[in-house]
């Protein structure tokens, strides 16, 4: 809980890549809890057991891919409300662009990820303060899964990275 006793958002990173959700996880340095996963299948399993605020999700996946699993979203009445950001390595900015503008998704980033530029995005997204950049805060919760029997996970890498 917050010190506004509002209980933190839930983020969902799904990307078929362990590393990058690894990065991603560590450059998310707000009071959120993290939940994640690398497919969209297991992703909305994880949607409909958990309350989802905000999902960032990989483009290309093996199964459901990104642009599946946010078609899905948004045509479920009761998961609409969920922010999505798709992120891709692509060379897609035409599909990234058609996805924001009709509303398919909230926000599109394409790889390599500037993790400061994703931390500002999600924050913006969740209406959330902005941060002081000094660590992560006594109030973030490390509830995240792997997709693989939803076994905890830990690990931090430094803030200023960027993916290739």
């Amino acid at each position: 809980m917050t010190t506004h006793d509002k209980p933190q958002p839930t983020v969902l990173i799904v990307d078929d890549h362990p590393e990058l959700r690894t990065l991603f996880r560590s450059a998310l340095t707000l009071p959120i809890r993290i939940l994640e996963t690398g497919d969209g299948m297991e992703a909305m399993n994880l949607i409909e057991t958990n309350h989802v605020d905000l999902l960032l999700t990989d483009y290309q996946m093996p199964f459901w891919d990104g642009l599946t699993l946010c078609q899905t979203l948004r045509a479920r009445e009761d998961l609409k409300s969920i922010k999505i950001v798709l992120i891709t390595g692509e060379a897609a900015q035409p599909l990234l662009l058609e996805a924001v503008n009709q509303g398919l998704v909230d926000a599109a980033l394409l790889k390599p990820v500037d993790v400061h530029q994703l931390r500002q995005l999600v924050q913006r997204l969740l209406n959330l303060e902005p941060d002081t950049g000094s660590g992560r805060p006594a109030g973030r919760s490390s509830d995240t899964h792997d997709g693989q029997g939803n076994k905890p996970l830990d690990g931090s890498q430094p803030d200023r990275m960027k993916l290739s």
